[in-house]
C-alpha cells in the first residue's frame, strides 16, 4: 500500500487504530504490524489460518448518519453469516477523539482476496487482514483508479482477452469462463450470491 502524499494522514490514522474484538478467549486488540498471539490461538481452535477485520461504517471515510451505519453493519453481518464464516463483534478505535469507534467484525477463515472484495462491496478504503503467525496488515481494498470507470463494454473486452465471453440467451446474460480450478467453498459462495440476486430481482413473467 503506497498512498499518495494527500492521503498519507488518512492512512496514518488507519494504521494507528486499535482493532478490538470480543472472542471466546476474551477481548483481543489487533494492531497493524503486530502479531496477536491470542488471535493465533483462536485460529488454531477453528482450524483456520487467515482472518480479516472489516467494518461497514463510514464508507470512504465519510460520516453518514447513525441509522445508515447501523443498517450497513447489519447487512455486513448478514453477508458474512450467509457465507458461513465464523465472526465476532468488534470495534475500530482511532486516536482522533472526534471520530467515534466503528462497529466491526473479526472474520475467521476468510481469505485475503475474499476479504478485500467484502470491504470493497461496503465502500471501505481499507481493511485489516492477517495470517496465523504473521503481523496484521493494513490493505487498500479500493479498485485501482485505472478500472473505476469501466463499463460493461470495457468488461466485455477484458473478458475476451482472458479467454472468457459474454453469452446472451433469452433474458439471461452469462459470463462463460475458460475452465479453471477454484476452491469448492468459493464456488459455493458464488452460487449462493447468484441465488440471492435472483430472489431480490425476480424477472417478470411474460404475459
Amino acid at each position: 500500500m503506497n498512498p499518495d502524499s494527500k492521503e498519507a494522514p488518512l492512512w496514518s490514522a488507519y494504521a494507528n487504530t486499535s482493532f478490538f474484538a470480543e472472542t471466546p478467549k476474551g477481548m483481543i486488540c489487533i494492531r497493524v504490524g503486530a502479531i496477536e498471539s491470542t488471535l493465533d490461538s483462536l485460529l488454531i481452535e477453528y482450524n483456520a489460518v487467515e482472518w480479516a477485520f472489516v467494518t461497514a461504517h463510514n464508507p470512504g471515510s465519510m460520516k453518514p448518519d447513525a441509522a445508515a451505519n447501523a443498517s450497513r453493519h447489519r447487512r455486513l453481518q448478514e453477508s458474512v453469516t450467509n457465507d458461513e464464516y465464523k465472526f465476532f463483534p468488534g470495534k475500530g478505535v482511532g486516536t482522533d477523539p472526534n471520530w467515534p469507534p466503528e462497529e466491526s467484525i473479526l472474520i475467521i477463515g476468510i481469505t485475503r482476496d475474499e476479504a478485500i472484495c467484502l470491504g470493497r462491496s461496503f465502500g471501505q478504503n481499507a481493511i485489516v487482514v492477517g495470517h496465523r503467525g504473521e503481523p496484521a496488515e493494513l490493505i487498500d481494498c479500493r479498485l485501482p483508479q485505472s478500472v473505476q470507470h469501466w463499463s460493461l463494454t470495457t468488461l466485455r473486452e477484458k473478458l475476451i482477452k482472458i479467454g472468457a465471453k459474454i453469452v446472451r440467451h433469452s433474458r439471461y446474460v452469462t459470463f462463460q469462463m475458460a475452465e479453471v480450478a477454484i476452491p469448492r467453498k468459493l464456488f459455493r459462495t458464488i452460487l449462493r450470491r447468484i441465488d440471492r440476486l435472483k430472489m431480490k430481482s425476480p424477472l417478470p413473467v411474460p404475459g
